[in-house]
């Protein structure tokens, strides 16, 4: 049986599978793999235990779904058609069973003796990421952890964090970052935030990349991987037309590096994309706090994270770790960058201070 510990900041989950087993947890440890840190001895103080098998070992449990009592449930909702996940939920002498059809995949709930089962297929990669994630996250929250919906970069130990709603430029300003001006990727979609004797440490979180061709477009690297393996016509397509990337292929051939580490919060852009103007980089007078708490994201507020029960969200002391943090952002310098999105050496320079 080959144990696998996953465990990113202080949330663990012991991953249990026969070896001729884990072909089917190849992409999803190849996701984590960036910001999680990997051991082949269980944590003893794991959130849960996974077990993973074949989906067609499911029969031989002895549980069976036909005839029971089912509840249709929405798991995801996504712009993208691969992570669009829902399932049947069944409630069985205790145990909590999701039939999840499109990604074929059933899972076991045991809360009682902190356990999951897994039947899967090779395809039910995402459904285990959004397991994984959902878990994790929840776990950071309640130990007081703030998510922030946020890009973000490093070099030289320096971090930058790209804010800004959609269609600002967030993707595009980090892919300048990272292929045009040497940086490491921490995050493509959401930051761990946690005050420490009032300074902000922040940490990245591994996921998809979904860029715009418009932003593709820019970088040799990049285009050259969507014509080769997602779009060939990508010369004819609109710009705002977004492509959802294998993370592993992103890494392999972008030449991208991840950084695993925690950084200050220190820099913030707030992107103003226009195409056709010369760039620019304005320093604001004024602390953002609210454009930063505005984009703090929990998972409480989803209806459709609501279906995993298996950790209870406690928010008790969510305005309280919410100030704590507006009051800790101020000493971080904001900046507009506006235009064509290009950074200068100027700019540069002066993101590095």
């Amino acid at each position: 049986m080959n144990i696998t510990s996953m465990k990113f900041i202080d949330s663990a989950i012991n991953v249990y599978v026969e070896e001729d087993y884990l072909y089917l947890l190849d992409d999803v440890f190849g996701l984590f793999s960036t910001h999680f840190e990997f051991c082949s001895e269980p944590s003893n103080d794991s959130i849960v235990d996974f077990r993973v098998y074949p989906v067609e070992y499911f029969p031989k449990r002895g549980l069976k779904l036909s005839g029971r009592e089912s509840e249709d449930i929405i798991m995801r909702t996504s712009s993208s058609e691969k992570f669009r996940l829902n399932a049947k939920h069944y409630n069985i002498d205790g145990l909590d069973i999701y039939d999840c059809k499109n990604s074929q995949t059933i899972m076991v709930f045991d809360k009682k003796n902190k356990n999951i089962d897994i039947y899967a297929t090779k395809d039910s990669d995402i459904q285990l990421i959004e397991l994984i994630r959902d878990l994790i996250i929840k776990d950071q929250e309640n130990k007081g952890m703030l998510i922030l919906h946020a890009s973000a970069a490093v070099k030289d130990e320096k971090a930058v964090v790209v804010v800004g709603s959609k269609g600002a430029g967030k993707s595009t300003t980090l892919m300048e970052l990272l292929l045009s001006k040497g940086y490491k990727m921490v995050s493509g979609d959401k930051v761990f935030l946690k005050v420490e004797n009032d300074t902000v440490m922040m940490k990245g979180w591994p996921d998809y990349p979904h860029l715009g061709l418009g932003t593709i477009r820019r970088h040799a690297k990049l285009y050259d991987m969507v014509k080769k393996y997602y779009d060939d016509n990508i010369d004819n397509e609109p710009a705002n037309k977004k492509i959802l990337i294998n993370p592993s292929l992103f890494e392999r051939e972008s030449g991208i590096e991840f950084a695993k580490g925690s950084y200050l919060f220190e820099k913030v852009l707030f992107p103003q994309l226009s195409e056709n103007e010369e760039s620019y980089l304005v320093r604001l007078e004024n602390p953002q706090t609210d454009e930063i708490t505005a984009n703090l994201e929990f998972k409480g507020d989803y209806a459709q994270t609501r279906w995993n029960k298996y950790i209870t969200l406690n928010y008790e002391n969510r305005e309280e770790n919410i100030m704590k943090l507006r009051e800790a952002i101020k000493k971080s310098a904001y900046y507009i960058l506006g235009g064509n999105l290009k950074i200068t050496d100027s700019m540069l320079k002066e993101l590095m201070l």
